[in-house]
């Protein structure tokens, strides 16, 4: 499948290992890239794949619906030239990417050493229990003219609409300029069935019992609205169940890998094997 990705590495290393990362719900692997950059120096043996998964940046074409949590896990396993076979030995995702990243487990459990999920609850969310703030982006994107005169214009428009600056900036990332103006490069329908089926779909079993010799890793944010108390009880209660599920409990919201991206780097970087 034409998965779009990005290779990092250390200057002049030849990595045996690589690291997947998964981007959340409208974001794309670059946003990834800070994070990457610091880990691969830190680890020159090990590479970093900065991934757009389907319907993202680069990743357009060639897929088919349904978009789901599972279809985007399957395009991981069957795309090739990504790297070598047998060369990804961990996995990381963040939000949407987090679930996607439970679900690639599941079906490279023989490989994976270790995977971490950034502030994704891996169950299913209650609809009386659903977030307003992604639905509003949605509906946002899907209210704007076809073409825009610039991305400060979209800014602009997100913050009249109560979106925070610095979320109009990253929703800009996905503007292409088409003529004499910009053009938004998501296909919203495919991402309003993207985000409906990360919130149906439940992958506490991963999480609870972690396939193969695989060690999970949950980073979970103290702000965050992701997380109900009870979920938060599930997880360190599963975490006392078995020695393959590490929590970790930062203070940030529900963008951890941009509140704390140096405590992020330094709680990997061990879990990477020599």
């Amino acid at each position: 499948m034409p998965l779009t990705h990005t290779l990092v590495t250390a200057p002049g290393a030849q990595p045996k290992k690589w690291m997947l990362f998964l981007h959340g719900l409208l974001g794309r692997g670059g946003n990834w890239r800070g994070i990457a950059t610091r880990l691969v120096e830190a680890r020159p043996d090990w590479g970093a794949v900065l991934v757009d998964l389907r319907k993202h940046g680069g990743s357009q074409q060639g897929f088919r619906p349904p978009h789901t949590v599972a279809a985007a896990a399957e395009d991981l396993v069957t795309a090739s030239g990504l790297v070598p076979q047998g060369a990804i030995r961990a996995v990381l995702g963040h939000s949407f990417g987090g679930k996607v990243a439970l679900a690639y487990l599941a079906e490279r459990a023989h490989t994976i050493e270790t995977a971490w999920v950034i502030d994704a609850m891996p169950g299913a969310t209650p609809e009386a229990a659903v977030s307003g703030s992604t639905r509003g982006v949605l509906a946002f994107l899907e209210g704007l003219p076809p073409s825009l005169p610039s991305r400060e214009d979209l800014v602009a428009r997100a913050r009249a609409a109560g979106i925070d600056d610095a979320v109009g900036q990253w929703l800009a990332t996905n503007l292409v300029r088409e003529g004499e103006g910009f053009r938004l490069t998501l296909d919203l329908g495919a991402m309003r069935e993207l985000h409906d089926d990360t919130l149906a779909t439940d992958l506490w079993s991963i999480v609870e019992r972690p396939p193969g010799d695989a060690t999970v890793h949950v980073v979970v944010g103290e702000r965050s609205p992701v997380w109900s108390p009870e979920e938060r009880a599930r997880l360190e209660r599963a975490a006392r169940n078995t020695s393959r599920l590490k929590v970790h409990t930062l203070p940030a919201g529900h963008w951890v890998h941009v509140e704390q991206p140096f405590v992020l780097v330094k709680l990997i970087e061990p879990s990477l094997s020599r």
